[in-house]
């Protein structure tokens, strides 16, 4: 069997990190994701446990927005599963695309879109 191995010009990818702390430098939270032409995707959501519930996601989710759309971004993809945080996002303004479902597995997988302004 031949296999094909191509390359795909790293200029298309570019990742958005962000990595939120406190006054005393302690990491809270974090994003990782990445641009790929005129489409921001999250790769990873997360803030600490500690921090949750004081808005700190939300804010991060608004940077991380405001840093895709600056290199050029209109929408943002988003997938997450129903243990996590559907109703955060939804809370954000993300459109549910779609749900798969794992059945072996027993979960849900949502997928989100949100277009930025």
């Amino acid at each position: 069997m031949k296999y094909t191995i191509t390359a795909i010009d790293s200029d298309l990818f570019v990742g958005i990190n962000l990595v939120l702390k406190d006054a005393q430098m302690a990491v809270q939270g974090g994003i990782v994701g990445k641009t790929e032409a005129d489409t921001a995707y999250i790769e990873h959501l997360w803030i600490d446990e500690a921090h949750q519930r004081k808005n700190l996601g939300t804010r991060l989710l608004r940077h991380f927005e405001q840093t895709a759309q600056a290199k050029g971004c209109s929408k943002v993809l988003v997938d997450t599963f129903d243990t996590q945080a559907p109703v955060f996002y939804e809370k954000n303004a993300y459109q549910l695309e779609a749900i798969h479902e794992e059945p072996i597995a027993r979960y849900k997988r949502f997928y989100y879109s949100k277009l930025l302004e």
